[in-house]
């Protein structure tokens, strides 16, 4: 499996985990057009930066690049 696989697939993983509790999250703190502008940002910075999520439990980490979108 090549590196970009292995980044793929953790990415997905992280996706997969982090997305419904982090689309109600941001619902609450804004516009529903707002929070899912928002949710994209965060998911692209998840990409960018997926050798800087945590492992276990990246719904924390998540949350704080939410908070500064």
């Amino acid at each position: 499996m090549t590196t970009q696989q292995v980044q793929r697939d953790r990415f997905e993983r992280i996706a997969d985990e982090v997305f419904e509790p982090l689309q109600r999250y941001l619902r609450r703190r804004a516009t529903a057009h707002d929070a899912e502008d928002i949710l994209s940002e965060v998911l692209m910075t998840v990409w960018r930066r997926i050798d800087d999520a945590p492992a276990d439990n990246p719904l924390p980490w998540c949350y704080g690049v939410a908070r500064r979108a």
